[in-house]
């Protein structure tokens, strides 16, 4: 796989199409929609995901190289496109393999997204 073909894919996205309304994406909910599924039709949301799943699974120096290039065109894609990787590379690194074939293929396929999600309870 040519991860540097990926990486210049991913910059040139963000330079071209999310870098001019990169204010607009910041705030406005519809347009990080937009944004972030211009990520998935490029293939950027499975970058974590193993190839024997239909993903990139790009080594990590990259994948952090990939990361640094989205926090410097738009704060609000950067941090949805790290919530959904986190989760996938969680998935990806489990022991559970059905869950890794019912999910991770469905990444690959264009056809999921996810994401972390952090709460506490409290108590009274």
């Amino acid at each position: 796989m040519d991860f540097q073909y990926i990486l210049n894919s991913a910059e040139s996205y963000l330079k071209e199409c999310v870098a001019p309304r990169a204010e607009i994406i910041d705030s406005d909910s519809e347009a990080l929609k937009t944004a972030l599924l211009g990520l998935e039709n490029r293939s950027l949301l499975a970058l974590r995901v193993p190839q024997k799943w239909g993903g990139a699974d790009i080594p990590p120096e990259l994948f952090y190289q990939y990361q640094e290039l989205t926090a410097r065109y738009s704060g609000a894609l950067s941090f949805l496109q790290t919530q959904h990787h986190s989760a996938t590379a969680m998935i990806a690194s489990s022991d559970n393999e059905m869950l890794k074939g019912r999910y991770l293929r469905a990444i690959a396929q264009k056809e999921l997204r996810l994401g972390v999600g952090f709460s506490h309870l409290r108590r009274s």
